[in-house]
């Protein structure tokens, strides 16, 4: 399973394939509550409102002194794949980086940044125990957004598109 993505600096109509079989379970899940997303953008936000529910989500964990921004998925990401034990090359080609330098630096910083801040021991703790359960939360979800928010959706730009031919 691939998202396909618009829009990116590296050009129109790229891809990324979902790794984690939970997420691409999870992202099934949640386009099975919403059928009528199966041809349009996924995600019902534009990028500044993610960047406005990132920063929202960082505060009331008390994080707000972690500047998470939107571009620290990528950062993570590669961080997570390479401490998985994926090669460079295999984080180069999924992140779409041109040069081995920038996927380095990437990673690189990621590490550093994870060692500089004190992210508190109860969260890291419940992070780990949630993460075992994101389907059924998300499944509970889905089943709870009533009729007239789901319409909403549909109605909203954005740039993340799923393509379930990947």
């Amino acid at each position: 399973m691939a998202l396909r993505l618009a829009i990116t600096k590296t050009g129109p109509n790229q891809w990324v394939a979902l790794a984690r079989p939970e997420v691409a379970r999870a992202l099934q899940q949640y386009l099975g509550a919403f059928p009528f997303l199966a041809d349009d953008p996924i995600f019902p936000f534009s990028p500044s409102t993610f960047r406005r529910l990132l920063h929202d989500v960082a505060s009331s964990l008390g994080l707000s002194h972690i500047p998470y921004v939107p571009h620290s998925f990528r950062h993570g990401g590669a961080t997570c794949d390479f401490l998985r034990g994926a090669t460079i090359e295999q984080i180069q080609f999924r992140g779409r980086w041109e040069a081995m330098r920038s996927t380095r630096r990437y990673i690189q910083t990621a590490r550093a940044l994870l060692i500089m801040y004190d992210i508190p021991a109860h969260l890291h703790q419940t992070g780990e125990l949630l993460s075992a359960h994101v389907e059924p939360v998300l499944g509970l979800l889905c089943e709870s957004v009533p009729l007239e928010d789901k319409s909403m959706l549909t109605r909203l730009r954005r740039r993340v598109r799923f393509d379930r031919r990947a």
